[in-house]
């Protein structure tokens, strides 16, 4: 089963409301993200300018597994990519996983 990334997020939370108050780890500020321009332009004027944080974090991959089976979610397979790289060897941690207490 798969999820978009802002209603695993909301899913997480509610899951697990004790962890996300216990975390030590600092609040995330949006003058740190990395940011997304939007310009729109006619000629040599400037219509319209969106300005967006793009929030990231960086996990080294036990660390990724680590948090979902910390949520309580049974991590189901585990890839380093979409063409089937081991598992933290690949471009991308691409993990799935089944809902808490699903059968695997």
């Amino acid at each position: 089963m798969g999820f978009h990334p802002r209603s695993l997020q909301r899913h997480l939370k509610r899951a697990t409301p004790e962890i996300q108050e216990q975390s030590s780890a600092p609040k995330d500020d949006p003058k740190d993200f990395p940011e997304l321009i939007y310009r729109r332009w006619r000629g040599e004027e400037m219509l319209e300018e969106v300005v967006l944080p793009i929030p990231m974090r960086v996990f080294y991959p036990d660390e990724f597994l680590d948090l979902i089976r910390s949520a309580g979610f049974p991590i189901t397979g585990s890839w380093g990519g979409y063409a089937g790289e081991p598992y933290g060897q690949g471009k991308e941690l691409v993990v799935e996983f089944a809902l808490s207490g699903a059968p695997c």
